[in-house]
């Protein structure tokens, strides 16, 4: 019954699959689920601690909408806060990042998934257990769209395969990929403009970008940047003005 709240990430998917076709657009792609860890031990400075955090991956695509970044799904849940799960216990999250491709290619991406960082700061060790999911089948895609990445778990440079209480001591180092989530539609029904902001923001690769939406991407990604930067604020201003100059 280890990590039990894992299994509620796995039955929307099943239902919304079911419901697809009939009703497309009350429907929403698998995410990216959760990867819990825990922090149990004792140490000088801490004394007796036990940190338990709750990581999310990304949210599936929808027919109108991307999928959002990661967030708590179905459930509505709070993640604790970097700063707090340091202080309690003796590792440091050294960043929390989002995985550029990881969402899953459609009409609609999937929100990406996260990067986690971990190094631990004692002699005396401490215990790491991580429960990872989607490791083998990752988020689907609904209606054409693509999976996410799956998740995956690298411990002092070597991918972890066995999931049992880690003594994590000074020197080692651990990164959680946290899966990204569905993508919803045909990817190559996805506008070029999208794909290109997407590229912009360092959200998907130019190679992704070509492979999975068969878009070219053409200058350097300052360029991109710049161009979709002068967009937003175009956009902003008509909003905000109207017709008006």
């Amino acid at each position: 019954m280890a990590a039990r709240a894992k299994v509620i990430k796995h039955i929307p998917p099943l239902i919304f699959g079911a419901m697809a076709e009939l009703m497309p657009r009350s429907v929403i792609a698998a995410a990216g689920g959760i990867f819990p860890f825990h922090v149990v031990g004792r140490d000088d400075r801490h004394g007796r601690h036990a940190v338990h955090v709750l990581p999310h991956g990304g949210l599936g695509a929808t027919h109108d909408a991307d999928g959002l970044l990661p967030r708590a799904y179905p459930h509505n849940s709070t993640v604790t806060p970097t700063e707090m799960f340091e202080i309690q216990c003796p590792v440091l999250m050294t960043h929390k990042r989002l995985i550029p491709d990881s969402g899953g290619p459609g009409t609609h991406r999937g929100g990406l998934g996260q990067e986690i960082g971990l190094r631990a700061l004692t002699e005396q060790g401490t215990t790491l257990t991580i429960r990872p999911d989607l490791m083998k089948y990752p988020a689907e895609g609904l209606r054409g769209g693509h999976r996410g990445t799956p998740g995956d778990v690298i411990m002092n440079g070597e991918r972890m395969e066995r999931f049992v209480p880690y003594q994590f001591k000074s020197g080692d180092e651990v990164l959680l990929h946290v899966p990204g989530g569905g993508g919803y539609g045909p990817p190559n029904e996805r506008t070029r403009e999208d794909v290109l902001e997407d590229v912009a923001l360092g959200l998907v690769s130019p190679a992704q970008a070509s492979e999975a939406y068969g878009v070219q991407v053409e200058g350097s990604q300052e360029d991109l940047e710049a161009r979709s930067m002068q967009q937003a604020i175009a956009q902003v201003r008509a909003n905000s003005y109207g017709d008006n100059p």
